[in-house]
């Protein structure tokens, strides 16, 4: 991974539109993007992860949306 992928929580949370704070909930719940932990208080994101992640919840309607959560 080289460093220009890789993005801070807060460039990663403004990407994908929330706050910093959504985001390690998010990851915390095992429901956010994969990360690469740098230091023991360091974690990065890199851009083909985050759009993969975003990819992987696009969704054309409503009805889509809740038959993929009924899947889950």
């Amino acid at each position: 991974m080289s460093l220009d992928a890789a993005l801070s929580r807060h460039d990663a949370a403004r990407l994908i539109g929330c706050s910093t704070r959504s985001l390690d909930r998010l990851v915390a719940q095992g429901e956010g993007p994969p990360y690469c932990r740098i230091g023991p208080r360091r974690m990065v994101f890199r851009l083909a992860d985050l759009n993969d992640w975003m990819a992987a919840r696009r969704y054309h309607h409503r009805a889509g949306e809740l038959a993929g959560k009924v899947a889950r």
